[in-house]
Parts: C-alpha cells; structure tokens; sequence
C-alpha cells in the first residue's frame, strides 16, 4: 500500500504506512526500501544511502535492493562505496558472479 501511495505522490500516506509496518516488523526489507525511496523523493540522499546500505547488510544477496542502492549511491556521489556491496554479494553467494541479477548490477556501475 505505501509503495501505491509513494507512486502517486502521497508521500505522507506512504511514510504512515512504511511506519506502521516498520512499528511492527522492525527489518521488513520491502517496508524499508520504500522508505528509503520516500527519503530519496525528499531529496535526503545521505539517509537514503544509509537505509539501503543498513538493507544490503541484512539482504546482501537481494539483486533488486542493490540496484536500487547503486543508483541511489551513485545520485549521492558516493558510487565507490557500490565496490563493498559486490563483495559482500560474492561473499554470500560464491556463485553471484554468474547470476543475471549481479551483471546487471555490475552493468548498473559500470554505466
């Protein structure tokens, strides 16, 4: 529901929300990546970057959740900190490196 509200501009609506279910579920990963996409339609980059790099610690092998991270981190300035993330995926899945999700990731970066 929050992520409907974020896409049709009612960012208080979704903040509620995201709020309601992070009140209950305090590491829900999509309830977090929508309030990082909240805090980044607030143009507050800083907290964007550190709720999806807090979401990729706790989900390092979550492809959608890192090119979503990458592109935030590259709108903050701060795309060499994308290198850690990779590493972190191949830590977790040795074969990562022959995944879809990760090249296109890699591809996202390197773009």
């Amino acid at each position: 529901m929050a992520q409907f509200y974020l896409e049709n501009g009612k960012t208080d609506e979704a903040l509620m929300q995201v709020e309601e279910v992070l009140g209950k579920h305090a590491f829900h990963p999509d309830a977090t990546m929508v309030y990082g996409d909240i805090k980044l339609k607030e143009e507050k980059f800083d907290e964007s970057v550190e709720i999806y790099l807090g979401l990729m610690d706790r989900c390092p092998g979550n492809y959608v959740f890192l090119a979503k991270c990458i592109q935030v981190l590259r709108r903050s300035a701060r795309l060499d900190d994308a290198l850690a993330l990779f590493q972190a995926c191949e830590l977790h899945d040795h074969g990562a490196t022959t995944e879809p999700g990760y090249n296109y990731c890699k591809g996202l970066y390197y773009w």
